[in-house]
């Protein structure tokens, strides 16, 4: 969907760009003219919404892919000069038309992304929309369209309107943007064709009837002779006559419709100026980073539904644990249901004979093998074949647990009993599997407690440490070392019973020194994600002014791709299936609100 809204705020710049150059053609302007009058109205909507909205660096200078779209589209102009000058006179305003629907879409859905009201949306819509036309047309000598008689930033406001009410909605973000378009599109197509206007106010001079009696201390003049030609000329330089009048205001129409839509451009100017004197600086990071992740729940809120069901449930849980809203108890909900029915079906077949074998086939059969981790993981389950399939056994049970709804489902004592009987203590400290498997050995050894089945923890903690000496740390590969800090994140968040309650900050102090000490490393050599869970660590252990939360923020936020609005992965993809564990984590530490939230129970 982001990608959507990407082409169309490169084709609103291509027609506002194009409607630039014609108005240069017709003013008679050098090339140079051409450019400039291309890139104000290209970028200059745009450039002074994220000003406004605190978003910085603005659009086009994080993604320069906009000024070589109005370069070639200035070239392509020239080269094509005369087909341009013999466009008729009413090709601009309908090219114009088609510029502001566009970025009143793209105005208004930025706003939304980054969390402002829907009034503030609207306005952002119709500034971006109208903002760089104006300063097309002054640059050109030209009373800019807004402030002409035909309906402008109406039209502006309608769409935006439309756009931010069906939002609200829940309107599908295709549907939102094309009545928004028509809408937009329709109303100044229509004042175009039709000179629709507004009503307007004006002020007129309505002389006293010759009968009436002035009031005390007026003086009334007598009716002025009729005047030559010769006469009127002579005396162009008196003085007037004193005129008795009554003045009042009446209704009339669009002859002076210019002064009203110049007192409405007057105001926005005046909004758009007391916005950016209460904008954030660069000295407020807590807005900063508050608003980086407005944006990135606003990008994954509006394709939620069409998300996989293991990822809607992943997001959902984790928001709901840090926020408490009701907004995600329906996905969480619905995966709670198909949980309990899938373990009734597992846990009657863990009876059968010969079925746990088959599972633990599939399982190691079945497992990944993209990608070099995935290779060694599924080289490692070779091994412990059964394993493969009890961690996941193991994993539905614990969920179940977290939801309040083990008890409730039928011959889940079986089921542990199964699980007490396998290796576990041998499969999480072998070296070999804390080697490529750390952070999952971290949540395993919890897992096992928390459901009553066998307290590892000190034996697998000890393991780990052994495996990773301090003075070997410098030695280890990027993926070694991402491993090791993998692992580490995960003996906190586990213990939190995944963020539904704080850590003994004591208990884990060995994890956090180990971050403390290394943290230069982490800020460069670590991923988006695993960052995000360093700093959780210390959110969870009730550490939120630690240096290092605060640096890790600060790269989160700096990661948000505009164009997007999510944090790409490694290799610069935007695919938001993929990428929702790095950047639900994001919204975590970015947003975090310093209280947790169990369950939701069942």
């Amino acid at each position: 969907m982001n990608g959507l809204i990407y082409w169309l705020d490169m084709a609103g710049v291509i027609v506002f760009a194009l409607s630039g150059v014609i108005l240069a053609c017709r003013s008679r302007m050098d090339p140079f003219g051409m450019l400039v009058l291309a890139a104000v109205t290209g970028i200059g909507g745009g450039t002074l919404r994220d000003l406004v909205l605190g978003v910085r660096p603005v659009f086009w200078v994080t993604d320069p892919t906009y000024l070589w779209v109005i370069l070639v589209t200035v070239g392509l102009a020239i080269l094509g000069f005369h087909y341009i000058h013999r466009l008729s006179r009413g090709f601009l305003p309908v090219a114009d038309a088609f510029g502001l629907a566009l970025f009143v879409v793209i105005g208004a859905h930025k706003a939304l992304q980054l969390g402002t009201s829907g009034l503030v949306a609207v306005l952002m819509g119709m500034m971006t929309g109208v903002a760089g036309g104006m300063v097309r047309d002054m640059l050109a000598r030209r009373v800019p369209m807004v402030l002409r008689e035909e309906i402008y930033a109406t039209a502006a406001i309608a769409g935006g309107i439309a756009y931010v009410g069906l939002d609200a909605m829940g309107a599908p973000v295709p549907l939102a943007i094309a009545l928004s378009l028509a809408t937009t599109l329709g109303l100044r197509l229509a004042a175009i064709h039709w000179h629709l206007a507004l009503p307007t106010f004006a002020w007129v001079v309505i002389p006293r009837s010759p009968e009436a009696s002035p009031p005390p201390g007026e003086e009334v003049a007598s009716p002025a002779p009729r005047r030559t030609a010769a006469a009127q000329g002579a005396g162009a330089h008196d003085s007037p006559r004193p005129v008795t009048a009554q003045e009042e205001p009446l209704m009339s129409r669009p002859d002076i419709h210019t002064r009203l839509l110049s007192w409405l451009a007057l105001c926005v100017l005046a909004l758009q100026l007391s916005a950016c004197a209460v904008q954030p600086s660069d000295a407020d990071p807590a807005e900063r980073h508050r608003l980086a992740a407005e944006q990135i729940r606003a990008t994954y809120e509006a394709v939620l539904p069409e998300l996989s069901t293991g990822k809607r449930r992943h997001y959902a849980q984790r928001l709901y644990r840090v926020t408490g809203d009701a907004r995600y108890l329906p996905a969480n909900r619905e995966y709670m249901a198909h949980l309990g029915e899938r373990l009734k079906a597992e846990i009657a077949e863990l009876a059968v004979p010969g079925q746990v074998e088959r599972l633990a086939r599939q399982s190691v059969e079945g497992y990944s093998r993209r990608t070099e981790k995935q290779r060694a993981r599924a080289e490692m389950f070779a091994e412990w074949e059964e394993i493969a399939y009890a961690r996941g056994l193991l994993f539905r049970l614990v969920q179940a647990h977290y939801h309040g709804m083990l008890d409730e489902i039928p011959g889940h004592e079986r089921a542990l009993e199964y699980l007490g009987d396998l290796p576990w203590a041998a499969f999480l400290s072998d070296p070999e599997v804390l080697g490529v498997y750390a952070a999952q050995v971290a949540n395993q050894v919890h897992f096992l407690h928390q459901l009553g089945v066998m307290d590892l923890r000190r034996e697998v903690e000890a393991a780990f440490r052994r495996r990773y000496p301090p003075d070997t740390l410098a030695t280890l590969s990027t993926a070694e070392y991402r491993n090791w800090l993998y692992g580490l994140t995960h003996f906190v968040i586990a213990a939190s019973r995944y963020y539904q309650q704080e850590v003994d900050a004591e208990a884990y102090a060995w994890v956090l020194e180990s971050f403390e000490a290394q943290s230069g490393r982490i800020l460069r050599d670590a991923t988006e994600d695993i960052q995000a869970e360093v700093a959780l660590s210390f959110l969870l252990t009730g550490r939120e002014g630690h240096p290092l939360v605060g640096r890790v923020r600060d790269a989160l936020a700096a990661a948000v791709d505009p164009a997007s609005g999510m944090i790409p992965s490694p290799d610069g993809s935007t695919d938001l299936e993929r990428g929702e564990h790095r950047n639900v984590l994001a919204i975590m530490v970015l947003g975090w609100q310093g209280r947790l939230y169990p369950g939701p129970l069942m």
